[in-house]
C-alpha cells in the first residue's frame, strides 16, 4: 500500500514537472517512472476516478485537474532545480570532460533531472531514470546522507539495509558511519565494476528539495588528482547551485 501511494504521488510530480498545456502521454510517464505501462495506467484510473488527473479525450494523454494545483508547488521546485542546474552541470561537464546528472529525491523516489553525456571516446553510459533504491548510485547516497533524521529513519525503516548494493555496509551503525562521512566531506564515492561515480548534495531546505549533483567516468581515467579535482568542482558547483535557489 505505501508503494501505491508513493508511486502515485510520484507520478503526480512528473506530470506537474513535465506537462507544458497538452498533456503526457502513458509511454512517456512509464518511461519515465520506470514502471511497466499496466501498473502506471492503473494509477493513472485511479487518480482520474478521484479527480487529481483528466484525460484529454482527443489525445488520450494526461494532465493534472484543478484539484490538483495545491499539490503543484513540489513540481514549480523541480523545473527551478532543473533550469537552474543546467548551466552548473554544464560547467562540471565541460571542467572534467565526463558524464555529470542532476538528481533529485521526492516521496520515496530518486530521479534524474538532467544528464549530460561525456564526448570523450571512451565514456561511462547511464540509463537510470527513476527508482526506489537510494543505496544504489553516488547521488542516491549524496542524498539519503542530507536527509532529516525523521526521514532517514523512515526510509531505512520501509527499505531495509542495502545488503549486496552497499559493499561493506552490513549493519545499522555501519550505514550511518558511512553516511556521517559523507556529511563531512560533503561527497559520495561509489565503484561499481569499470565505473566510478562522484557527488556532492545540493542542500535548499527552504525550497523542500533534496537534490545531487553528480559525474561518473571509467575507472581507468580516476586516480588520486582528478579525485581531488573532480571532487572539489563538484562540491563548489552544488554549493553555489544550492545558494542560486536558496536566494
Amino acid at each position: 500500500m505505501v508503494q501505491s501511494l508513493e508511486r502515485a504521488f510520484g507520478l503526480l510530480e512528473l506530470l506537474d514537472s513535465l506537462e507544458d498545456g497538452g498533456g503526457v502521454g502513458l509511454s512517456q510517464l512509464g518511461k519515465e517512472l520506470g514502471l511497466k505501462l499496466p501498473t502506471v495506467h492503473n494509477i493513472l484510473k485511479t487518480l482520474v476516478k478521484l479527480g487529481y488527473v483528466e484525460q484529454d479525450r482527443a489525445s488520450g494523454k494526461y494532465l493534472l485537474s484543478g484539484k490538483a494545483a495545491l499539490l503543484g508547488s513540489r513540481g514549480k521546485a523541480l523545473k527551478s532545480l532543473s533550469e537552474a542546474g543546467e548551466y552548473f552541470a554544464r560547467r562540471v561537464n565541460a571542467a572534467t570532460g565526463e558524464s555529470v546528472v542532476l538528481a533529485c529525491y521526492s516521496c520515496g523516489m530518486w530521479r534524474t533531472l538532467l544528464h549530460i553525456d561525456s564526448q570523450q571516446p571512451l565514456a561511462a553510459r547511464g540509463d537510470l531514470n527513476y527508482t526506489e533504491n537510494l543505496y544504489i548510485s553516488a547521488t542516491g547516497r549524496s542524498i539519503l546522507a542530507t536527509l532529516p533524521e525523521k526521514d532517514l529513519k523512515a526510509y531505512v525503516a520501509r527499505r531495509g539495509l542495502p545488503g549486496e548494493d552497499w559493499e561493506g555496509v552490513g549493519s545499522e551503525g555501519a550505514l550511518l558511519a558511512e553516511l556521517a562521512a559523507m556529511r563531512e566531506r560533503k561527497l559520495s564515492l561509489r565503484r561499481l565494476g569499470h565505473v566510478v561515480a562522484l557527488a556532492s548534495p545540493v542542500l535548499a531546505p527552504r525550497r523542500g528539495l533534496h537534490a545531487a549533483l553528480g559525474l561518473y567516468m571509467p575507472a581507468v581515467r580516476f586516480n588520486p588528482e582528478t579525485e581531488k579535482s573532480f571532487a572539489r568542482c563538484l562540491v563548489d558547483n552544488a554549493a553555489a547551485l544550492a545558494a542560486v535557489l536558496e536566494n
